[in-house]
Formats: C-alpha cells, structure tokens, sequence
C-alpha cells in the first residue's frame, strides 16, 4: 500500500500523513538529537491537540532518569499529585497506577497505563485509560539526553489529547501554570 499525504521533514527525517490524521513532529525552540524527535512524532486526528515542552536541568542524565523512569511514585516530579499506588503490575511496562490529584486541578483522579520504558535510550511513556478527569486518549511520552555541554539534561515531554469542551481550555493551562508556580516556590526555599 502506498502512503500518500503531504510530507513533512522531522530534523532532516521524512515522514507522511494522510486521511483524517496527520503526522506532527516535534516543535521546540531548541535542538534536539534525531532519535529523540522520532520519539515525539505523533499522529494526531483533527478532534486531537498536540504540545511538547523542555526543561533543562542542572544534574546527570543518570540522576534525573532514576527519578522520572519510577512508574509508582510521579509525584516526585509531578507536585500536582496528592497519591498515587500501582493497581496492577511492579513499574514495568503494562502496569497500571491510580493517582489522586490535589483538589484545585481539574479532575479528581486518574488511572494510567505504562506504555514505553526504555531504560537504554532514557524513554518513558503512558496513557490515561480512565478516572474523574477531562483527558481522554491522553498519551505522553518523555525522553532525556545530555545537555550540549554533557553536564546537565534536557527532559523533553509531549503529549496529544482530545479536545472537547473543558479539556484543554479549563484544564491543561491551568495544570501548567499550577505546574509553575510550585516550581519556583521549590526554586526559592
């Protein structure tokens, strides 16, 4: 079968889309290794939002991977998380984790499936499969890779979502500014 569809270069790459959905590739305002594009290239129906966004930190590949590839405890890096335990499985690829969000996001829970650890190549990834929230088909995938100057590292997480009415307009803005603000409330004490 032949694809057909306009074509569009991922860091020098080619790729095709076609019908109804369409190939997005990764769009960040910095420099990302060919593999790492791929990993966030994303096929997205006309009903479905997009984004990706970076944080360099200041701390080895290794280091940050010890935390972000841990399945069972996000809320290390992710401080909107009120409690999270795995339903099903021991963090490995198929496991299944219940969260509880605090109460001023949108939403009171989710229940997540883990779709993608990669322990070789820093890539982690899940879906939402089901809980109180507005994220439906939700699917994330996070990479890392060394800073330029091989010292610190770069997190690159994307995401695609439906969009219907209160997903994207109540709820993911919100998340990210919460998201922020703790941030740099943690950056300052």
């Amino acid at each position: 079968m032949a694809i057909t569809g306009p074509r569009v270069s991922v860091n020098g790459a080619r790729v095709h889309s076609r019908g109804v959905a369409r190939l997005v590739p990764l769009s960040l305002p910095i420099a990302v290794p060919d593999d790492v594009a791929l990993r966030h290239l994303r096929t997205v129906k006309s009903n479905q939002f997009t984004s990706a966004y970076y944080r360099e930190i200041d701390a080895p590949i290794t280091t940050m991977w010890s935390i972000l590839r841990r399945f069972d405890s996000p809320g290390e890096n992710k401080p909107f998380i009120q409690f999270c335990h795995l339903a099903s499985g021991n963090g490995e690829v198929g496991s299944i984790r219940h969260l509880v969000v605090h109460r001023n996001l949108p939403g009171k829970d989710s229940i997540e499936r883990l779709d993608i650890l990669d322990d070789n190549a820093y890539v982690t990834g899940f879906s939402i499969i089901g809980g109180d929230n507005n994220l439906k088909n939700y699917r994330s995938v996070t990479t890392l890779h060394t800073t330029a100057n091989g010292e610190g590292t770069v997190v690159v997480e994307s995401y695609v979502v439906d969009v219907h009415a209160g997903a994207i307009t109540g709820g993911l803005p919100g998340l990210r500014e919460y998201c922020d603000s703790l941030q740099h409330d943690h950056a300052d004490s």
